[in-house]
């Protein structure tokens, strides 16, 4: 079995990575930041916490409609040996 990828996945693909790096950068420290997080500390987004999961979730719920709808199973043909 092989996968063929659908028109729309490398750009899906490409959002998840970048919503995922900015869920690593809202837990990084920051020490310009105006106000502490819920975490206690200055991070580069003051709803830290929240906003990480949020961030992540998305980046979850991309990847499953990338794998659902932007992916497919092709199946081998019949004679051809791998």
């Amino acid at each position: 079995m092989a996968k063929r990828r659908k028109k729309g996945y490398w750009l899906s693909l490409a959002l998840a990575i970048i919503l995922t790096l900015a869920a690593a950068k809202t837990l990084l420290p920051n020490p310009d930041a105006g106000k502490d997080c819920r975490l206690g500390y200055r991070a580069g987004c003051s709803f830290t916490p929240y906003s990480t999961l949020i961030l992540v979730a998305l980046a979850y719920g991309n990847c499953r409609l990338r794998k659902r709808f932007l992916t497919e199973i092709v199946p081998d043909e019949p004679g051809v040996s791998q």
